[in-house]
């Protein structure tokens, strides 16, 4: 299994979060990703890289598009 690195932007702190997570594809970090946005509403944006090349942002209005639509 890959090991992939996230690193989430949290906007209560200047320096993202780093975690690695074992994946099997890039569905199954997707889905992980999804799952930290939704984990906090401070959580905005997660960056997966794998061996330090991106793979993929996710940002939060991604995955709620009405989630700055309510303001």
């Amino acid at each position: 299994m890959p090991i992939c690195s996230f690193f989430t932007e949290d906007d209560r702190y200047s320096v993202p979060t780093l975690v690695f997570v074992n994946v099997k594809d890039k569905a199954d970090a997707r889905a992980f990703a999804k799952q930290t946005l939704k984990a906090s509403r401070h959580h905005i944006r997660v960056e997966a890289r794998k061996a330090d090349v991106l793979m993929f942002t996710l940002r939060r209005a991604d995955v709620e598009p009405s989630f700055f639509s309510a303001e």
